[in-house]
């Protein structure tokens, strides 16, 4: 008998099972499908056959992929809405600078604008 376990049905996740994530690590690492599927058998992990393998990363770096866009998104909105807030307290006039520690109304600048 062949060593590793039966394949059964899996869905992709992003919390993925520890099968998937030494996947994901050979995958990273640059080694091909076939040797990426003997490696499993060798470890007794799942029998997924080459092709399985190149489908199961495929549909992995997707779900990783657009669960990172999603947090990113979630971060950007979060950061652009904090800004837009302090600096629409910050922007007075024209004559506003703001820098990286907070604002600060110049009236240097002013003389030098006529």
């Amino acid at each position: 008998m062949v060593g590793g376990k039966a394949v059964l049905p899996k869905r992709v996740v992003v919390d993925y099972d520890s099968d998937d994530g030494r996947i994901i690590t050979l995958k990273q690492q640059g080694f091909s499908d076939e040797y990426v599927s003997q490696k499993l058998i060798q470890e007794g992990r799942i029998r997924y056959q080459a092709k399985t393998v190149t489908s199961r990363w495929l549909r992995l770096r997707k779900a990783l992929e657009a669960a990172e866009n999603e947090r990113m998104d979630d971060e950007l909105s979060d950061w652009h809405e904090d800004d837009v807030s302090s600096r629409s307290r910050c922007l007075t006039s024209e004559n506003d600078v703001l820098t990286t520690s907070g604002c600060e109304t110049s009236t240097e600048h002013q003389g030098s604008r006529r």
